[in-house]
């Protein structure tokens, strides 16, 4: 179901790259596009993941992550690929059949890695006793 949406995805991270290279340059303008979902009134159920997707949306989805500029982590086939893609969805509409926004975001894929070298991992209390509180313990 997800070739469906392969040539409207094309176009959408066309755009969203275009507005990710626009928003770079002047700070007034949003990094992200906004993109309308319809759904078909008999779409089926939704997920049970906090996004909600129905079908029709975990298609288009699909059909989004697949374009070829797009980053994964577990394809080794996408050489060229130079951006992340990251959605927000928002609310579910409260009837069957409507329309659904969600806003697309693409910034250049080495980005992830310089905010991780820029800013350590945060110490885990599990993991590191000198950050655990000394509780009932009795000296």
């Amino acid at each position: 179901m997800s070739a469906r949406f392969d040539r409207q995805a094309a176009l959408v991270v066309g755009l969203a790259i275009e507005q990710a290279r626009k928003a770079a340059g002047n700070r007034r303008l949003v990094p992200y596009i906004r993109v309308r979902i319809p759904n078909p009134p008999v779409d089926g159920p939704r997920e049970n993941r906090p996004a909600r997707l129905s079908p029709t949306e975990r298609s288009w989805c699909r059909a989004m992550y697949y374009d070829p500029r797009i980053h994964q982590l577990t394809s080794r086939r996408k050489p060229d690929a130079r951006w992340s893609l990251r959605l927000d969805w928002e609310t579910v509409p409260l009837l069957p059949g409507q329309q659904r926004y969600v806003k697309v975001t693409v910034f250049p894929d080495t980005e992830g890695a310089r905010y991780v070298k820029r800013n350590p991992p945060v110490l885990s209390y599990a993991e590191t006793p000198e950050l655990r509180s000394a509780g009932g313990r009795q000296e």
